[in-house]
């Protein structure tokens, strides 16, 4: 094995959390001594964002040797100073930061985000289940394994922090799960589809699907897998007369009430969205994007990005500063107050939803905000 191929895979080992304590002291020592090296930098660039926890880092002794590797090159056109700070929290936060920066030129970085930000917890797996008669269950507090007998016949269980219906429901009852502000949730339905619940969000369905068709109410953000069935298509309803027709696909669904229009996202299969008078069928990595009164405008997207969510993700890549902190609310259930008109600066970057509110809000320093949090309220300030 050549020597560089030795510590790149030194480096995976260490990005994987496997190597030795002796292999570890052998890889950052050669690191240091390579400090300057563009070709060692590239390596470096492409594992140390994925970096896992490793208990015998030392700030003292390795932040200078870090910061010597990345200070003469550039890393995709990524501020360094960022950079830096975003590899030695991955460091010693197993890699919860992948990468966060803004696209626009900063002219003034003197000034940034306080440092005293009270921390809140992020978001969890939790959800309300209101049945027919209007009683309400916190499945948040349903240990996994427990059946449920609902109204109509039904029957219901949790099973690894989801809710999963059976088919034997006679009657047409209506259930609905609801994800307050900082929970998300997943359910399985009588006809088998499973429907992901980002924060604040709703799914009405019926405990048995009698008709020749399957339709659901959705609000908030959702991704569904339709179960097949050819014989009786399924269908989404919305707000604002919207809806989505489908037979057997992967989609999500973005339909908060606070954002400029609705989404709907094809990942497999094939959808027909409807927006008032309008019909408009999806190809797989497609959107629509629908508002009142205005005709369906078709893009493509990432899927990826798109159900980020889902995967436990952040990702702010190409979206403004205030569709940015709309997504931070919902998982942190806070209210975002401006006290200042928000910038406009494009950001790039990801980052995992299980972070604290003051590692999130870390990131935000180079695009030059100023805000305060007092109770449930994000006020961004001048």
């Amino acid at each position: 094995m050549e020597e560089k191929e030795f510590y790149q895979f030194l480096l995976e080992r260490y990005a994987n959390g496997t190597a030795s304590d002796e292999e570890v002291k052998e890889l950052f020592a050669e690191l240091e001594k390579r400090k300057d090296d563009h070709e060692w930098e590239e390596m470096i660039s492409q594992y140390i964002l994925s970096t896992a926890k490793d208990e015998q880092y030392n700030e003292t002794h390795w932040h200078p040797m870090i910061q010597g590797i990345i200070s003469t090159h550039k890393v995709r056109k990524m501020n360094w100073k960022r950079w830096l700070a975003a590899a030695s929290v991955i460091v010693m936060a197993s890699a919860a930061i992948y990468l966060f920066y803004p696209t626009g030129k900063q002219e003034n970085n003197t000034t940034s985000a306080s440092n005293e930000v009270k921390d809140i917890a992020p978001g969890k797996q939790g959800a309300i289940l209101t049945m027919a008669d209007h009683s309400q269950v916190l499945l948040d507090t349903v240990r996994d394994g427990a059946v449920l007998a609902l109204e109509g016949g039904a029957r219901a269980s949790v099973i690894n922090g989801r809710i999963v219906y059976d088919a034997k429901g006679s009657d047409m009852v209506y259930n609905t799960i609801s994800t307050p502000k900082g929970r998300q949730y997943r359910v399985t339905i009588p006809d088998g589809t499973n429907i992901w619940l980002n924060s604040g969000s709703s799914v009405r369905y019926p405990t048995a699907f009698t008709g020749n068709e399957r339709v659901v109410a959705i609000t908030g953000e959702a991704y569904l897998e339709v179960a097949k069935d050819a014989k009786r298509p399924f269908r989404v309803t919305l707000q604002n007369n919207h809806s989505i027709q489908v037979l057997g696909t992967s989609f999500n669904v973005n339909a908060y009430e606070d954002e400029p229009f609705t989404r709907a996202t094809l990942l497999e299969g094939a959808v027909n969205v409807q927006s008032g008078g309008q019909w408009q069928k999806l190809l797989p990595g497609q959107q629509a994007q629908m508002s009142m009164n205005e005709k369906i405008k078709v893009v493509d997207v990432s899927p990826d990005q798109v159900i980020a969510w889902k995967n436990g993700l952040f990702d702010f890549t190409g979206k403004d500063l205030p569709s940015v902190l709309r997504e931070i609310a919902r998982w942190y259930d806070l209210d975002v107050v401006y006290e200042s008109e928000p910038g406009t600066t494009g950001i790039v970057g990801k980052m995992q939803r299980s972070l604290a509110l003051s590692q999130v809000m870390e990131t935000l320093k180079d695009l030059d905000i100023h805000y305060r949090i007092e109770g449930r309220k994000l006020i961004i300030s001048k």
